[in-house]
């Protein structure tokens, strides 16, 4: 099969790294695709297989047309003729766009060709632009006219800024016009937040499907510290990463939130351009964007925790990056980015936006479970070499687990099978049937995975061997779904006991 992706960057910055390993993906599954992207330079995909479209001297006209005139998307003709041609001789089975806003395509020219094009085309919204006049979000202003017709745009000097005329009403007709009416169109979203959006706009006749943003876990994995490459300071980092670091990302609150943290903390800003490191509080480190993903995995590493101060977002990867390096998430209640996060178990919390002492808080109680080690490794003469944790799936204190790791302390999963609750979820039933094995062999092979000693209780010999047959795999997908699962908030006859009921802290 051969599949055709288009979108503005390519393998780099989010959505460029979301194409390029679905590209991978497809290459490994044995189909034959290609990406066009229109800026900047092509990372992690074969040359061959890579079309830049126009030029650079022609995303600076399209930019430069856009802020004069007040209109996206209209410009880069040449351009997209040239795609269209491209994409003809290719002959794809699929065409897969992303973001086509970014001044680099026409998007009528473009639907134009769509419309007469016989085979699938899928959409993947990474934002709002596709429904609104103009915007890219809306949260902020609190703006609701795209449900009906997009006029007076409060957001009109935000990207993509226009300097002189509010063309929103003229460009909700006209993106209307072109995107509705293609006889096969499936549009994805990351995130269910959007995907209700997406329904009470003018895109309701498409299929709508949620299909969450991955990213590699080869890449984003819990790694040594980054201390070296930046000489980052002996204290407790809280990590921020935004490209580009604007206000709508919560740049304002970092700085409210410096003045607001004790000694013992230092803020990692990630993404931040000259002007705003040269005028950052002493207890801010601010650092430039960066496509390394090795450098990333070090700093989410590196960091007691990950804050996604952000006030409009669809389903951030950032999000997922730092969870998938052991490192929990403090997010805004912003769009889909409280669907990442895991809110027991030590991944994070979900704070309302701009509730700063709610943030504190949340950073004080994700310390509050180190604590007691903390004091054990500081004043006492003989380290510990073990911790008995409660874990199991649905359950899982990573922050801690990875702090005694770090420490060389050898972490027990203390009833990896929830006195058996675990056995009555059907999520778990589902893997461990796909598996082939039994709930309890995937629930003990899980705490394996996360190189635990595993502490499960057995009644009979039966019993016995069937847990020590766990000379499995469970894939890194498989192991994020069981990571992932709602915490168990009743352990049956078994809730009674501090260890269950949260009154023996942990």
């Amino acid at each position: 099969m051969k599949i055709f992706q288009i979108n503005s960057v390519c393998g780099i910055r989010s959505t460029g790294r979301i194409v390029a390993d679905i590209y991978a993906e497809l290459k490994t599954a044995g189909h034959d695709c290609k990406i066009a992207y229109g800026r900047l330079d092509a990372k992690n995909v074969a040359e061959n297989d890579v079309y830049k479209i126009g030029s650079k001297r022609g995303v600076y006209f399209d930019g430069l047309m856009t802020r004069l005139s007040g209109r996206a998307g209209a410009y880069s003709r040449k351009a997209t003729k040239k795609l269209i041609d491209y994409i003809k001789n290719y002959g794809p089975d699929i065409i897969h766009l992303h973001n086509i806003h970014g001044y680099y395509i026409n998007i009528f020219l473009l639907f134009d060709f769509l419309k007469t094009f016989h085979g699938k085309v899928v959409w993947t919204f990474h934002d709002c632009w596709p429904f609104t006049g103009h915007c890219a979000y809306f949260e902020r202003s609190g703006c609701e006219k795209w449900k009906t017709h997009c006029k007076e745009c409060p957001s009109v000097k935000e990207y993509p800024k226009s300097l002189f005329f509010d063309c929103s009403s003229k460009q909700y007709a006209e993106k209307k016009a072109a995107f509705c009416g293609l006889k096969d169109l499936t549009l994805i979203t990351p995130s269910n937040w959007l995907n209700n959006l997406v329904k009470q706009s003018f895109l309701n006749e498409y299929n709508v499907i949620t299909i969450n943003n991955g990213i590699n876990t080869a890449d984003f994995r819990h790694v040594e510290s980054a201390d070296y490459r930046y000489k980052l300071p002996g204290k407790k980092i809280l990590l921020g990463v935004a490209v580009p670091f604007t206000e709508r990302k919560g740049f304002s609150d970092f700085i409210k939130l410096s003045r607001m943290l004790n000694d013992d903390y230092v803020l990692v800003l990630v993404g931040l351009d000259e002007r705003q490191k040269s005028s950052l509080p002493a207890n801010i480190v601010g650092l430039p964007r960066t496509n390394k993903t090795d450098v990333l995995a070090e700093l989410y590493s590196r960091a007691e925790c990950f804050l996604n101060l952000t006030y409009e977002d669809n389903f951030p990867t950032t999000n997922i990056e730092s969870l998938c390096c052991g490192t929990p998430v403090i997010t805004y209640d912003t769009g889909g980015s409280a669907e990442v996060i895991i809110k027991s178990g030590g991944y994070g919390a979900i704070i309302p936006k701009g509730d700063l002492n709610g943030v504190c808080c949340a950073i004080s109680k994700l310390q509050d479970k180190k604590e007691d080690i903390e004091n054990i490794l500081k004043h006492s003469k003989v380290k510990p070499m073990v911790n008995q944790i409660l874990t199991h799936i649905s359950n899982t204190q990573i922050s801690v687990i990875k702090y005694c790791q770090e420490n060389g302390i050898a972490v027990e999963a203390y009833s990896p099978l929830a006195h058996g609750e675990i056995l009555k979820n059907k999520t778990i039933k589902e893997i461990a049937d796909r598996l082939n094995v039994s709930i309890a062999q995937l629930s003990i092979r899980y705490t394996l995975e996360l190189g635990l000693i595993s502490l499960p209780k057995a009644t009979s010999v039966e019993h016995l061997k069937d847990n020590l047959d766990v000379n499995f795999k469970i894939s890194s997908g498989d192991m994020k779904k069981l990571i992932e699962l709602d915490k168990i908030e009743n352990y049956g006859d078994y809730s009674f006991f501090p260890v269950f009921s949260g009154k023996l802290k942990e």
